[in-house]
């Protein structure tokens, strides 16, 4: 039996929390039709609206993972009143998308520049898939079980803007990997009674895959 063409094993897919990578953004439909005025606009319960996203690392250690977030769109698209917590989301949201027009574009945040202004107008969200730009990654503080095997997901903490100096070196398909955490410390407990939960089931674990 010759195992020598097998692939190599692979080791944990949770990418640590700081790192930073470079990945190629696509936008998730929302499942329900709504009223909202893009189509890739979906809204909660409660009527505050929002984008999924999908991060597909495209070089480095950890390409062809993935991992899915969820962008709060800013206030001009919300149509209910926000609280103070809402609009902090909010927000935050809209500075996220303007940063990823920047960092796809090669624009400093301080670019007043007539292409700069150009560059941070879309027309639809259609327009951020298949953006490419480098981004620090952080942990959701919720762990997953998954066929025995409890693990975090990946997040998008921060994009990497072309002000920062590890920019470049990301965008030209180089990483910054850190020593930092691939298991939140506020959910250890957690973890530990999940995995031991998973234990008890005598299920042989699995790998770490892509598909989280």
């Amino acid at each position: 039996m010759d195992f020598q063409h097998e692939a190599r094993q692979q080791g944990s897919w949770t990418i640590p929390a700081g790192s930073k990578v470079l990945i190629e953004l696509s936008l998730i439909r929302p499942k329900q039709q709504n009223d909202c005025p893009d189509p890739f606009l979906g809204e909660s319960k409660n009527g505050l609206r929002s984008l999924f996203i999908k991060c597909l690392v495209v070089a480095g250690t950890y390409d062809g993972h993935y991992f899915y977030d969820r962008i709060w769109a800013p206030g001009f698209l919300q149509k209910i009143a926000l609280n103070e917590g809402q609009e902090k989301a909010c927000a935050r949201g809209g500075a996220m998308i303007r940063a990823f027009l920047e960092a796809a574009n090669n624009i400093s945040p301080d670019d007043a520049s007539g292409r700069a202004q150009s560059c941070r107008v879309i027309d639809s969200f259609s327009e951020l898939n298949g953006l490419r730009f480098p981004v620090c990654v952080g942990l959701n503080p919720e762990p997953v079980e998954k066929n025995g095997v409890v693990y975090w997901n990946n997040v998008l903490y921060q994009v990497v803007t072309p002000d920062d100096p590890d920019f470049r070196h990301v965008m030209d398909g180089g990483e910054v990997l850190t020593n930092g955490p691939i298991i939140c410390a506020s959910s250890r407990e957690k973890a530990r009674a999940a995995q031991n939960a998973a234990d008890e089931t005598n299920e042989p674990s699995q790998g770490w895959g892509t598909d989280f």
